[in-house]
This record gives C-alpha cells, sequence and structure tokens, in this order.
C-alpha cells in the first residue's frame, strides 16, 4: 500500500484559513452599529411625531392652524394670521 503524505500548513495557508473569520467579525459590527443607529433615529421619528401630534390635537385644537418647531420642541398657534399660543412640548 501506498502511504499519502499530508500537506503541511504553513503560516501563509493559516492566514488565509482565519480571513473570512475577520471579515465576519467586521461585518458583524458595522450590522451591530446599522441597528443602533436604526433605531435610534426610528425613535427619534416616532417621538417628533408624537410632539407634533400633541401640538396639533391637544394643544392647537381650537385655533385655525400649528407650527411646531423640532429645534425648540415649541408649538406655536395661530388664529387670524397671528400667534394666540406658544407652549413648550416636553
Amino acid at each position: 500500500m501506498e502511504a499519502k503524505c499530508k500537506k503541511h500548513l504553513n503560516s501563509e495557508d493559516i492566514k488565509m484559513a482565519n480571513g473570512w473569520k475577520i471579515f465576519a467579525i467586521i461585518l458583524l459590527i458595522i450590522l451591530i452599529i446599522e441597528n443602533i443607529l436604526f433605531a435610534g433615529i426610528f425613535y427619534l421619528g416616532v417621538d417628533t411625531i408624537n410632539k407634533e401630534n400633541t401640538c396639533q390635537f391637544e394643544e392647537c385644537a381650537s385655533h385655525d392652524s400649528f407650527y411646531f418647531d423640532m429645534t425648540d420642541n415649541m408649538c406655536y398657534c395661530y388664529k387670524d394670521n397671528e400667534i394666540v399660543k406658544s407652549r413648550r412640548i416636553t
């Protein structure tokens, strides 16, 4: 019988074998960061929509129109094109 000789792995073969693992770890980290950012932006959007709805339906329901300033979280109620009420929504 003929004995088969096993090929010995050198350091380059080991680096090539571990390359996909490093790539997978990097992709996993990027995926986790993406999900955290998406959740934060989604929460910010939902929070802003809720504040705008509070401004429209609770604060300015009896007025002609409203404006919600997202940067200051201020709600302005208008009647006859004049501000009649302003309030910070928290």
